[in-house]
């Protein structure tokens, strides 16, 4: 039984030793305190186990409840299985290790569930900071993002990361989380704990929104667009695993038949248009025609695939566009 009033956070760390301290530190300055706080140490080979420990006195000192848990390297999905065995709070939520909370993230993620017993998990605003510049945000994580209030039908948004909310701002009720996952587990995977631990919730329940940035996320310069050493083979190889935890995902969701069949379908789209970023992106003429033309036939090429088939006979022009970006 969840303990009533306690906040369990569970974050995994891997190598973490130069900045697992913010969040550490953010968790220890939170204005509400009934916090449960299970960090998981993934394997890592750096100093992250000392600076962690070094801060247990000071969540006995606060009246914390402080679980230090070390493991052989399982990626994050194993580390969130890990941490997930271990919560007891009546709400739960998962920052990143290299991200931070802003003082009163907790007590208002709370109040709000407290308050609206009809929502099973709520999300926030964020400032976004880029890592080498911690002062001054770039940002909010919702600028832009039409669905940032919207309460419900967002569950096939988040399957096509469709104008939502990824960063892991969000808190959700225990009682409704153990109800859709019993065995507290989710698909072992390097990568993926949002869509793991939100899809089941998001396909009945209500998301509850707060409008105000309660988290601070840290973009790592290591995204598609950004990652020069990344090759088209790697870029593949990451969404392909990334369709494989959603696919995973979907099966422990009592989907009907038809819903089987839709959402499949939209995944391959999905997949489809992705392709077609990556091999436009590192002007892949062939591998770009090839999924371009899938989509064609389904009859559900966007703006942005007719902008690349202009674009993909002029190698040039989109090395022009990436230096300009």
């Amino acid at each position: 039984m969840p303990e009533k009033g306690l906040v369990s956070i569970v974050t995994p760390c891997y190598n973490g030793g130069k900045y697992v301290h913010r969040l550490i530190e953010s968790i220890l300055n939170q204005s509400y305190t009934k916090i449960e706080f299970i960090i998981v140490n993934d394997g890592s080979t750096d100093n992250s186990e000392e600076v962690i420990l070094s801060y247990e006195a000071q969540f006995k000192a606060r009246g914390m409840i402080f679980k230090y848990v070390p493991q052989a390297n399982k990626g994050v999905g194993g580390a969130i299985n890990t941490g997930l065995k271990y919560f007891t709070g009546e709400y739960l939520c998962w920052p990143d290790a290299d991200d931070w909370l802003s003082a009163d993230s907790i007590e208002k993620r709370k109040n709000f569930l407290d308050t609206h017993p009809e929502y099973h998990l709520v999300r926030s605003d964020a400032f976004v900071f880029k890592e080498d510049n911690l002062t001054t945000p770039i940002g909010t994580i919702t600028k832009k993002k039409r669905n940032r209030c919207r309460e419900e039908g967002l569950f096939e948004d988040y399957i096509l990361e469709r104008d939502v909310i990824f960063c892991p701002c969000h808190m959700v009720r225990t009682s409704a989380f153990l109800l859709v996952n019993p065995e507290r587990t989710i698909f072992e995977s390097r990568a993926g704990q949002n869509y793991q631990l939100l899809l089941p919730l998001l396909y009945k329940s209500k998301f509850g929104y707060i409008d105000e940035p309660l988290y601070n996320y840290v973009l790592i310069l290591n995204s598609l667009s950004r990652q020069k050493d990344n090759s088209y083979e790697k870029c593949v190889k990451i969404q392909y695993e990334q369709k494989i935890i959603i696919i995973e995902t979907l099966k422990r969701i009592p989907l009907t038949r038809e819903e089987e069949v839709y959402y499949a379908h939209l995944l391959e789209l999905k997949e489809c248009r992705q392709r077609c970023y990556v091999a436009l992106y590192f002007c892949r003429k062939k591998e770009f025609l090839t999924y371009f033309r899938k989509l064609k036939k389904a009859k559900a090429l966007s703006w942005n695939e007719r902008v690349g088939r202009l674009l993909i006979p002029f190698p040039f022009l989109i090395r022009l566009i990436k230096k300009i970006k």
